[in-house]
């Protein structure tokens, strides 16, 4: 079974929750490119980083990202930033430039996982897929 959520939608959330506007592009079936513009000096330039879906499992996924050093240095800061943050114990950095996202350490997640298992998260030219298969009941 598949599970969609457009980029337009991710975009709203985003606008809603933090007021930032944030961009999507297509890379591959498993990597995105997440960026936002900023005004540098009255022009507008277009920051932003490769996401790479690496490994899914049922209870978490495991990112990579790349996108020069000082957008990987920013990425870090914003980490050590999270921390004490509610929901920061989803997240774990790990070697270079990856993290681990802890979905069964989210309460609501955790719950949907007890139903489901999660197969592979992949992108098109619009959507994130999410793929997963019921569990027995």
């Amino acid at each position: 079974m598949q599970f969609r959520i457009s980029y337009t939608e991710i975009q709203s959330l985003v606008y809603r929750k933090a007021n930032k506007t944030i961009l999507f592009s297509y890379n591959s079936e498993h990597s995105v490119r997440v960026g936002y513009d900023i005004n540098v000096l009255f022009k507008t330039t277009n920051v932003g980083l490769d996401v790479t879906v690496e490994r899914v499992d049922n209870s978490s996924v495991l990112l990579s990202y790349s996108g020069g050093m000082g957008i990987e240095f920013m990425v870090k800061q914003a980490i050590e930033h999270a921390k004490g943050q509610p929901g920061a114990d989803m997240l774990e950095a790990v070697d270079g430039s990856r993290l681990i996202f802890h979905l069964d350490k989210n309460p609501q997640l955790r719950q949907i996982l007890e139903n489901v298992t999660l197969q592979d998260i992949r992108f098109d030219e619009r959507d994130v897929i999410i793929e997963f298969t019921p569990k027995a009941f």
